[in-house]
C-alpha cells in the first residue's frame, strides 16, 4: 500500500541508525506487500463468513483485513505480538500493551476512535521512557503508529470516529511536551481499485478509464 508519513523529535533521521534501520525497513516492507486485491478476497471471506452464520450486515470496513495482513506480514519477520509495558500483573490489558515490538522500535496499529488517539501515542512515551513506580518489561528507543489516512477512512468505509492520520499528526504539537520521545506516524493511503459502499456495506470495484 501506499503511505505518507510525519516524523517528530528528529525520528526521519534517528530511524536510520544502524540499530533501528533494519527493523524500521520490515515495517515498510510489511506494508508495501499488502495488495488491495488481499483486502477485498479477505473483506468477501468475512461477508460470507457472516452470511452463512444467519447474522446480520454488520461488517462495514477493511479494518480487519488490515490489522489481518498488517499482522501477518510483521510476525512473518518476527515481531513481537502484544508485549506488556510493564512488569506489573495489574497493568496487564490491552490498554498497557504495544500492538508490536522489535529490539528498539514499537508500533501502535490504530484504527479505533479518535478519542484513544492520545493513549495510542503515549503508549509509546511510555515505552520509551523510564519509570519510578512501575518496573518495565519492555523499552523501546522509538515508537511507529499505523492509521488511515482521510482517503482511506472514506474508501474503506470506516466508522466517522475513527482517528486518522491528520489526527495524530494535530495532536504532535500540543501534545509535545509529554511525546518527548523519536515518533513517526505512518498513514495508510487510500484505495484505488475498489472501495466500500455506505449504504450497501459491499466492495463496488473500481474500473480504470
Amino acid at each position: 500500500m501506499k503511505i505518507r508519513i510525519e516524523h517528530h523529535r528528529g525520528a526521519g533521521s534517528i530511524v536510520n541508525e544502524p540499530n533501528l534501520k533494519p527493523d524500521y525497513e520490515e515495517i515498510l516492507n510489511a506494508l508495501d506487500k499488502i495488495e488491495e486485491k488481499q483486502l477485498l478476497e479477505y473483506f468477501l471471506k468475512q461477508k460470507r463468513e457472516e452470511e452463512a452464520a444467519g447474522k446480520k450486515n454488520y461488517r462495514k470496513s477493511i479494518s480487519d483485513a488490515l490489522n489481518f495482513f498488517i499482522r501477518e506480514n510483521l510476525e512473518k519477520q518476527g515481531w513481537q505480538k502484544e508485549p506488556k509495558i510493564f512488569k506489573n500483573p495489574n497493568y496487564e490489558a490491552s490498554a498497557w500493551r504495544l500492538d508490536f515490538a522489535k529490539n528498539d522500535i514499537c508500533i501502535e496499529v490504530a484504527f479505533n476512535h479518535r478519542e484513544a488517539v492520545p493513549h495510542n501515542m503515549l503508549k509509546a512515551v511510555l515505552s520509551t521512557e523510564g519509570n519510578d513506580m512501575l518496573e518495565k518489561e519492555y523499552i523501546s528507543q522509538i515508537g511507529v503508529i499505523i492509521t488511515a489516512t482521510k482517503e482511506l477512512k472514506k474508501s474503506g468505509n470506516f466508522d466517522s470516529a475513527t482517528g486518522t492520520f491528520d489526527d495524530f499528526v494535530e495532536l504532535l504539537k500540543p501534545y509535545s511536551f509529554f511525546i518527548r520521545c523519536p515518533m513517526i506516524i505512518i498513514g495508510l493511503e487510500g484505495l484505488e481499485t475498489f472501495y466500500i459502499d455506505k449504504k450497501t456495506k459491499m466492495p463496488i470495484e473500481l474500473t480504470s478509464q
